[in-house]
């Protein structure tokens, strides 16, 4: 049905009246957007001294455009400002041409005043600005920066957002302690104007965080290990919560700056605690040293427990080498012979050998013989009871490059060829080495003399004579001294050598040092080359006449005594001397069945000397005096002297 004309003006007056409500402007509304947070990458948040950053989000979301847009943002008072950025964005003016977005910041001797630090080329270039700025004098810091926009259109937003890098300093700016735990805080205003208004918008945004602990890594391990035995270290991060992995690695000791890793273990981590590597197993002995490093992330910095870290150093430690050998090839049964063991400690250890051990068992028609004779410079306590078929060394002590030896005089029953053998030498720390073996032929007794001796009416024997029927072989070397750039020697031999040519080796090479006559009494004396400087200290002196040979003596012995009138013993023990000082023992024989008794004990005064009277004897008498001493490479010594009561 067709509408009247009434009608058809009504809709028409509807129409427009809608057509002008849709298409009425909206009112002007100015608005300002501000966020602050922890830059893309940065630690959120750092530890004490790591480098973080936080940027700006300033935008203009409302419907109208802004003039002097403007950022100012309060920089924490435990940071040190290390450079900002102007930031990029789209919907801006630039100031003029070559001035994009201007920064300035205030110090803290001018507050109030921004002082101009740079701008960007353009509003669409992000530039950086790094610390310190111009005008930022010694004992200054920076306590506010400002960014500075031109016209900000409706919809401005950053393309690259401005930022503000630093890192959190202890001191403060103030001299305060900046502690873990700490609140760290800053607060940014941003301000705009809309200048047709006018009306003034703004808006204030914070980021707040504790500040976290940074993880302390330290490093614990054995000091050493058998060389072929495998060894760990754990490492223990304390502070923070850190994640990631743990590196515990191995280098030798050489190495200064940790550069060359042998052995890499990675760890992974969660949290703090202890971690333990894998086994290590060195290829050869020496000094080593262990570090683990921790590689940080993105809540904490790097950390290692430190490449010169006593610490983690440790040694690999090679096995103790052990040898034996008699003084002489062949006796006779019902003779005597020296038995020595040699304990090295191999060259390639940076460590004493500890507790070191040798036991050996005498093949059947060998024992120990009466006196044993026992004697050495290994430490510890060597254990031989006359007439036994066992001997033993226990807790001796080698120094690193070092060697020691102890021996003891054995006696052969019976006729045959011998072989003395020992156990693996052992050590403390650096495990069982090898087994020694020394070989010995015993000749049989010769045919007794059918016709019977003639009796021989008992004689006092003179002490040089007591000296030589008491030795093995009747040879005796009884003094070796130093004598300007010369060794000047002395000895006896039995009077029945008169007139034969002997010979003295230095040991442990064997070469003939010199060369002497037996004179008519059996005494012989004669001078060597002193050894080099370094040789000094370990060489000996052995007499030889055929198949004899005497005890050998050292060069440099420690103890050296003397007889003075009225049987007064005066001598001296060179120092260092044992702590506590030990005595010095006087030991007297008078005759070879008898052995030596203890006549006299006396302590040595601070510098080593003493002086002792001794018990009358009725004839002629052998001292023997013994003292032990410290070495310079710490343990004690045996040392001693022989004296001859004429």
């Amino acid at each position: 049905m067709p509408s009247s004309p009434a009608l058809r003006g009504i809709g028409a007056a509807a129409a427009a009246l809608a057509f002008l409500v849709l298409t009425a402007p909206a009112l002007a509304a100015p608005a300002v957007r501000l966020g602050v947070d922890f830059a893309p990458g940065s630690p959120a948040p750092p530890v004490p001294d790591m480098a973080y950053r936080y940027a700006l989000d300033v935008g203009n979301p409302g419907d109208v455009a802004l003039d002097g847009l403007v950022v100012v943002d309060t920089v924490p008072f435990e940071m040190t400002v290390l450079g900002v950025t102007t930031g990029s964005s789209t919907g801006l003016v630039d100031f003029a041409a070559g001035e994009g977005v201007r920064v300035s910041y205030e110090k803290n001797t001018a507050l109030g005043v921004f002082t101009l630090w740079g701008s960007s080329p353009n509003t669409s270039t992000s530039t950086t600005l790094t610390a310190p700025p111009p005008g930022l004098g010694a004992g200054e810091y920076i306590t506010r920066v400002r960014w500075e926009f031109g016209q900000a259109a409706p919809g401005m937003t950053p393309s690259v957002a401005p930022t503000i890098a630093g890192r959190i300093q202890n001191p403060d700016h103030a001299g305060g302690f900046t502690r873990i735990g700490d609140p760290i805080v800053n607060c940014a205003t941003v301000a705009g104007l809309w200048t047709a208004g006018p009306q003034t918008v703004g808006a204030t945004r914070c980021l707040s965080f504790d500040l976290p602990d940074a993880p302390t890594v330290t490093i614990d391990a054995p000091d050493s290990t058998p060389l072929g035995t495998g060894t760990r270290a754990t490492a223990t991060l304390t502070g923070g919560d850190p994640t990631g992995s743990v590196s515990i690695r191995v280098y030798r000791a050489d190495d200064p700056t940790c550069g060359h890793p042998i052995f890499v273990d990675d760890v992974d981590l969660h949290g703090v605690g202890s971690y333990d590597s894998a086994n290590f197993t060195a290829a050869e002995a020496g000094a080593y040293k262990w570090l683990a490093h921790y590689g940080g992330d993105l809540l904490h910095n790097d950390a290692d427990s430190g490449c010169a870290n006593p610490a983690g150093a440790f040694a690999v430690v090679a096995p103790p080498v052990a040898s034996a050998s008699f003084d002489v090839p062949e006796i006779t049964a019902g003779q005597s012979a020296r038995l020595t063991y040699t304990i090295a400690n191999p060259g390639a250890n940076t460590v004493a050998l500890t507790g070191v051990a040798l036991r050996a068992q005498l093949p059947a028609g060998l024992a120990v013989a009466t006196p044993s004779g026992s004697s050495g410079d290994c430490g510890g306590a060597i254990a031989a009871a006359p007439g036994s078929h066992s001997v033993a060394l226990t807790g001796g002590t080698i120094p690193a490059g070092g060697t020691c030896s102890f021996d003891v005089h054995v006696t052969a029953a019976a006729a045959g060829a011998l072989t003395a053998t020992t156990e693996p030498v052992e050590s403390a720390n650096g495990g069982a080495g090898n087994a020694a073996t020394a070989s010995l032929i015993v000749r049989p007794p010769a045919p007794a003399d059918p016709t019977p001796p003639r009796p021989v009416l008992p004689r006092v024997l003179t002490a040089p004579e007591l000296a030589v029927s008491c030795s093995p072989d009747q040879l005796v070397l009884s003094s070796v001294r130093v004598a300007g750039r010369r060794v000047r020697f002395h000895g006896l031999a039995a009077p029945g050598d008169a007139g034969q040519q002997l010979l003295i080796r230095a040991l442990p090479n064997g070469k003939v040092a010199a060369r002497a006559t037996v004179l008519a009494d059996g005494s012989f004396a004669g001078t060597a080359p002193l050894p080099r400087r370094r040789a000094v200290h370990r060489t000996r002196y052995v007499a030889e006449l055929g198949q004899r040979r005497s005890a050998d003596l050292k060069l440099t012995r420690r103890l050296t005594a003397r007889l003075t009138a009225g049987a007064v013993l005066r001598g001296h023990v060179t120092p260092p001397l044992d702590t506590p000082t030990r005595p010095v023992v006087v030991r007297r024989l008078t005759s070879c069945a008898g052995g030596y008794e203890v006549v006299a004990r006396v302590k040595p005064g601070a510098g080593g000397r003493f002086r002792v009277a001794l018990p009358a004897t009725s004839g002629p008498a052998l001292y023997l005096v013994q003292t032990r001493v410290r070495t310079k490479v710490g343990g004690a010594i045996q040392t001693f002297g022989l004296v001859l009561a004429r």
